[in-house]
């Protein structure tokens, strides 16, 4: 396993326990985000998912009551066993199978075996080594014809200074890359995979002061109504085509 990659381990686990309250904290912006990608991942009662790099389950709560099955993985075994917990304590836990995954190593799904994967601002956070094996592992349990939702730093974005590199660590600690909209277009193309759209997130939070105004607003962003030249993070949809094509 990369160096960098392990080191983020050791950071998520002495994060998890906190990370609830401070997603808490984010109020209109988390909500407005989960609004437009709840839209974006259409999802069906009968679908199979999984959450990659779920940390301690933001998405779990959401997804879960809609779909067939949620796989939750994290390479964290701190933020894993808060997922459980989670579960345990919930009406819908048993469509849920919390499990420690490690995008950058073989995941442990079975091949062609969900109809979707998604990873919220978790890939953003991988070596580049274990990127490449990230992608090859989505490709391999997606069923043809599956979609993929990957979400990452967008670059250049207002969240980040003007002077902040492309890639580093933050805090000195935690490792990032951000993408152009075009270079993650071109990753997750590489990987055998045909991107439908790359989607600008903007989550602004000046724009909670205008109250539903600045959620429809943001909204008008996400859909391309509104131009922004700097959007929070990208949102990649792409999906996994049948092995002959």
């Amino acid at each position: 396993m990369p160096e960098i990659d392990r080191s983020q381990i050791a950071l998520r686990d002495s994060a998890a326990a906190d990370f609830d309250a401070w997603y808490a904290s984010r109020g209109w912006w988390a909500d407005v985000e989960m609004r437009e990608l709840l839209g974006r991942f259409a999802l069906q009662p009968q679908d199979s998912v999984a959450d990659i790099g779920c940390g301690t389950g933001r998405l779990v709560s959401v997804i879960a009551p809609l779909v067939s099955h949620l796989y939750a993985g994290d390479f964290s075994s701190v933020s894993v066993d808060i997922v459980r917990e989670k579960c345990r304590q919930a009406v819908w836990g048993d469509r849920v199978t919390p499990l420690v995954a490690d995008m950058s190593q073989p995941l442990r799904l079975e091949t062609a075996s969900v109809d979707k994967v998604i990873s919220l601002q978790a890939y953003q956070h991988v070596s580049p080594e274990g990127r490449v094996t990230a992608l090859n592992e989505f490709r391999r349990i997606l069923k043809p014809g599956g979609r993929l939702f990957i979400e990452v730093y967008a670059y250049p974005s207002w969240v980040f200074a003007a002077n902040v590199p492309q890639e580093g660590l933050i805090g000195g600690a935690l490792y990032y890359r951000r993408w152009t909209a075009d270079e993650l277009r071109q990753d997750v193309s590489a990987a055998g995979f045909n991107v439908l759209d790359v989607y600008p997130i903007v989550c602004w939070p000046q724009l909670r002061r205008l109250g539903t105004l600045g959620t429809w607003l943001e909204l008008a962003v996400h859909r391309r109504i509104m131009p922004m030249s700097k959007p929070a993070y990208w949102l990649i949809e792409a999906i996994r085509p049948d092995d002959g094509e």
